[in-house]
C-alpha cells in the first residue's frame, strides 16, 4: 500500500486519543498564549479567515489563496459541501467522495510533484477557532465509521513531493510523521477530543503486513470536559511544536482557549538513525525535518464551522511556500 492508498485509511486508523480537558470559551486570540513566547514564536506567519479571496473555491490552483479544495491521493472533495459564510467563516458539511479532507493549505498540480500554497517547518504554534456539534458526531457514528470534524496535517515530503525515502534504507523504504491537532474521534464521548502523532515507516505491505508500519504515542491521563461546555460556540484549539536540539528534547503540546493542557510527546534530536523508531528516544523526531500542510475536514451530517487559522513562528525561514 503506497501513501496514496493508505491516505483513505488515515482518519480511520487513529490511536486511542488523549481526551483533553476543556475550559471556558474564548474567541480568537490576538496573540499566542504567554507560554509560547519563551520559544520565540512571536511572528504571525499565517493568518486566515475564509472568503472568496482566501479560498480557491473554483479550483483555479492559482497563487494567492490560503486554502485549496482538497484533491489528493486521487480523491476530490465536493465544493457543494463547502459554504463560505458572509462573516468570514466556512462551514464544512462533509461529503461522500472518500476525500481525506475538504480544505488544504496546499494543492498539488495533477500528475506532477509541483504545488501551490504554504506548509510549515522549524516549529510553530498553530491555532484554529471553530465550532461543531458533538451530538451530531455521536448520532452519525452510531451507523458505522466515517470521517469526523478534524484539523490535522501531513508532511509535504511524503505526500506531495514524494521524497519520504529513509536515508540508508532500500529504495521505497519510507518515513514520515502525521500530526493531528484536533479530532472529534471519541464518538462515544464526543465532547472530548483527540490529538496525536503517528510515525509511519517501511516498505508498504512488506516491512509490515498491511500498508506502512506505525507507532503512536499514548500519553498518560484521560481528562474530560466540564459539564455545560457549549461546543456549538467558537473555541480556540492550539498546538505547540518545538523541534529538538543537540541539548534539548523536542516536543508537542496542546492548548484549549489559551490554556495549556499538558499533552506532551517528546523526542531527542533525529539525525536519520536507522529503523525502527519503536522504543527509540528519537521516535517522532522526523517531524523536525518535515514541512506540514494543514487539512480541514468532517463527515457527512457533522457540521464543522471554522472561523480562523493562525500560525506563530520565529520567522518564515523554514517554511515552504509557493503563494
Amino acid at each position: 500500500m503506497n501513501l496514496r492508498d493508505r491516505a483513505d485509511r488515515l482518519l480511520g486508523s487513529r490511536i486511542t486519543p488523549l481526551l483533553l480537558t476543556l475550559c471556558l470559551p474564548l474567541t480568537a486570540l490576538a496573540t499566542p498564549p504567554a507560554e509560547v513566547a519563551e520559544y520565540g514564536y512571536s511572528e504571525n506567519t499565517f493568518s486566515s479567515n475564509f472568503t472568496a479571496k482566501t479560498v480557491d473555491m473554483n479550483r483555479t490552483l492559482n497563487r494567492g489563496y490560503k486554502w485549496y479544495v482538497a484533491n489528493i491521493f486521487g480523491k476530490r472533495a465536493n465544493t457543494a459541501d463547502l459554504k463560505i459564510n458572509s462573516n468570514g467563516t466556512v462551514t464544512l458539511l462533509g461529503d461522500d467522495t472518500g476525500a481525506t479532507g475538504a480544505l488544504m493549505s496546499v494543492a498539488n498540480y495533477p500528475g506532477t510533484n509541483d504545488w501551490v500554497g504554504t506548509s510549515f517547518g522549524g516549529g510553530a504554534y498553530i491555532e484554529a477557532v471553530f465550532s461543531y456539534n458533538p451530538a451530531q458526531v455521536e448520532a452519525t457514528h452510531k451507523h458505522g465509521w466515517h470521517a469526523y470534524p478534524a484539523f490535522w496535517s501531513l508532511a509535504m515530503e511524503g505526500n506531495i513531493e514524494g521524497t519520504a525515502q529513509w536515508p540508508g534504507q532500500a529504495p521505497g523504504y519510507q518515513h514520515s510523521v502525521e500530526v493531528d491537532f484536533f479530532e472529534a474521534d471519541h464518538v462515544n464521548d464526543p465532547t472530548s477530543y483527540g490529538v496525536g502523532m503517528h510515525d509511519w515507516w517501511g516498505i508498504p505491505n512488506k516491512t509490515c503486513s498491511s500498508g506502512l508500519c506505525k507507532i503512536s504515542p499514548f500519553p498518560a491521563g484521560i481528562k474530560k470536559p466540564p459539564a455545560g461546555t457549549n461546543f456549538e460556540e467558537f473555541h480556540t484549539y492550539g498546538f505547540l511544536w518545538v523541534p529538538a536540539t543537540a541539548t534539548k528534547d523536542g516536543f508537542v503540546d496542546a492548548f484549549f482557549d489559551g490554556q495549556r493542557l499538558n499533552y506532551k510527546v517528546s523526542w531527542t534530536k533525529y539525525t536519520n538513525q536507522p529503523p525502527t523508531p519503536e522504543g527509540k528516544s528519537w521516535a517522532f523526531g522526523k517531524t523536525d525535518q518535515e514541512h506540514l500542510f494543514f487539512i480541514l475536514g468532517t463527515g457527512t451530517g457533522e457540521t464543522f464551522t471554522v472561523k480562523s487559522v493562525n500560525v506563530w513562528q520565529k520567522n518564515t525561514a523554514e517554511n515552504m511556500t509557493n503563494d
